[in-house]
């Protein structure tokens, strides 16, 4: 078969439009890519959107030397995202590793701001308490537990309250419902006084009901919500500090006037010796007996709730006239409500008031 050739017409006509063409790119037939400096050659964003220097309706240049469009199968010289490169997570807090005495002390360096999500550095860590139900279900089917966790060294701001709520349910099935088998989110369903803790994770945070007067650096808890929290227990049991002798007038601070040691020893075990009671624990009054060392002086709340055998307790105590001696009282000091008091952790706090339940009441 014959082969088709050019003539010397056609190839001064071929040449004339060579020539046309390299003038057009910009001479000496550079290709239709740009060089490194043309912006348009600028890699799409992650999420596929084209830069701020790229009008959304100017094509980028396409990776062959055609002179006609490509068809949309055709890969351009645009990058885009591969497929096994992981998408960063967002919001992803910062964790800072602070001691007891910083999270606790809000004049201490270092000292996170509310919000702040901290791991605590200390070796030491003990359960102060067992787990406690501070309210709930409710309506809403929600249980809010507290935790008191200190120093084995103990001392001025040692201790902090630990804070978590779990969904139980829809519905109201009273507090039965928070204490039922497996009913637990961060804080062990069993956690003795004295068990050692490994690890604490939470957000540092200080609660103030609203409406209330709360001073500076009071309320100081560490929130185990939101899926950052974290309490492991390291085997075994640490020494619980000596509870801290007080008067009443060193920690019945109210509203936003601390007592001269509140601040101090919030969220840590304190004792008062010889109380003697002004009023006796109600419903009224939120089962709190106001307690005082001297007839007719200042008082502090005592939470007669709360605590395993607190049932029988309480009754005993609601018998007694004002002004009976209650002998000695131990507990944590908390912030709540817009004043301290003194949170009992189990029947032998208060050991003047024997009951016969053997300690098994609620």
């Amino acid at each position: 078969m014959k082969r088709w050739s050019a003539g010397p017409w056609v190839l001064a006509v071929m040449a004339l439009l060579e020539s046309a063409c390299g003038t057009a790119r910009g001479g000496g037939g550079g290709g239709l890519l740009p060089d490194a400096g043309d912006p348009t050659d600028a890699p799409t964003s992650l999420d596929g959107a084209q830069p701020a220097d790229v009008a959304a309706h100017e094509e980028l240049p396409q990776a062959m030397d055609s002179g006609t469009a490509p068809d949309a199968s055709m890969p351009t010289d645009v990058p885009t995202t591969p497929a096994d490169v992981p998408t960063p997570p967002m919001d992803v807090p910062v964790v800072h590793t602070v001691t007891m005495a910083s999270l606790a002390d809000p004049a201490a360096p270092g000292h996170p701001s509310p919000g702040t999500v901290v791991t605590l550095a200390d070796i030491d860590l003990v359960a102060l308490s067992p787990r406690v139900l501070i309210s709930g279900p409710g309506t809403t089917g929600t249980c809010a537990y507290a935790l008191w966790v200190g120093t084995s060294a103990g001392g001025d701001f040692s201790g902090v309250e630990v804070f978590e709520t779990v969904r139980v349910g829809p519905t109201d099935g009273g507090a039965a419902a928070c204490f039922a088998p497996g009913v637990h989110g961060v804080i062990p369903e069993v956690i003795a006084i004295g068990d050692a803790i490994g690890t604490l994770r939470g957000r540092a945070d200080d609660y103030c009901a609203s409406g209330m007067v709360c001073p500076a650096g009071a309320a100081r808890e560490l929130n185990l919500d939101g899926g950052l929290g974290t309490l492991v227990l390291s085997g075994g049991s640490r020494a619980v500090p000596p509870p801290a002798l007080v008067s009443i007038t060193d920690i019945n601070g109210t509203g936003a006037t601390p007592a001269p040691r509140d601040l101090a020893l919030q969220n840590t075990l304190v004792r008062v010796q010889g109380a003697v009671m002004q009023a006796a624990p109600t419903a009224l009054n939120h089962d709190d007996m106001v307690i005082t060392t001297t007839a007719g002086g200042p008082g502090i709340p005592v939470a007669v709730a709360r605590y395993i055998g607190v049932g029988c307790q309480r009754t005993a105590l609601a018998a007694l006239p004002a002004g009976s001696s209650v002998g000695e009282v131990t507990g944590v000091l908390e912030f709540t409500f817009g004043a301290w008091l003194i949170q009992p952790r189990q029947a032998s706090d208060l050991p003047a008031i024997v009951c016969g339940d053997g300690g098994t009441g609620g």
